[in-house]
């Protein structure tokens, strides 16, 4: 089992009702997560409070941040609020 095993594994877990139902959840430090990384995110905004903070400008420096912030925006849906700040 590789990393990319033990997040999808992580991923299918968080289905279940767990001990972090209702917890708010902060996810701080990050560029850009892989396609692994944004379905364990989809997975927690269903039954937490997640917050991501990622440092953004309208600068071309920014432009990995940017590309983050959108493809965060595609997995949330009206239930699901991924604040960005």
């Amino acid at each position: 089992m590789d990393g990319n095993d033990e997040l999808n594994s992580l991923s299918k877990m968080l289905e279940i009702p767990t001990s972090i139902d209702g917890a708010k959840i902060w996810i701080d430090g990050f560029d850009g997560f892989t396609p692994q990384e944004l379905e364990i995110i989809k997975a927690l905004c269903k039954k937490t409070d997640v917050t991501i903070s990622l440092i953004w400008d309208d600068d071309e420096l920014f432009e990995l941040n940017q590309k983050t912030i959108d493809k965060l925006k595609k997995i949330s849906t009206i239930d699901e609020i991924i604040k960005l700040k």
